[in-house]
């Protein structure tokens, strides 16, 4: 019977955070908190500069704290807070156009 000559396939050299699946996987959900982290805190940091001025400050800030809300619990509760307190304010609003609209009637 022919020898039959076995050739390996090179080992290809990963780096020492990527040897187990796990710990690749850490580095990038790690890796994914740090980017939500710092674009939602830039965002935010901007809104509350340009609540002051003319411009979509609030818009800003509450686009901030949708990206920081996909992460973090704290930012979700901020969310919440500003979703009720809109809400609160469209019903005072909706409140004060009725009783002026009835009073401007002869």
């Amino acid at each position: 019977m022919p020898q039959v000559e076995v050739i390996a396939k090179p080992r290809r050299r990963l780096s020492w955070a990527c040897h187990g699946k796990k710990l690749c996987r850490a580095a990038a959900g790690q890796a994914w908190r740090v980017a939500v982290f710092v674009v939602g805190i830039t965002l935010l940091a901007l809104g509350v500069v340009l609540v002051p001025l003319p411009g979509p400050g609030m818009l800003v800030v509450v686009l901030g704290l949708g990206i920081l809300s996909v992460e973090f619990a704290w930012a979700r509760g901020g969310l919440a807070k500003l979703r009720d307190l809109a809400a609160q304010l469209r019903t005072r609003l909706r409140e004060l156009l009725a009783s002026s609209t009835t009073r401007n009637r002869p």
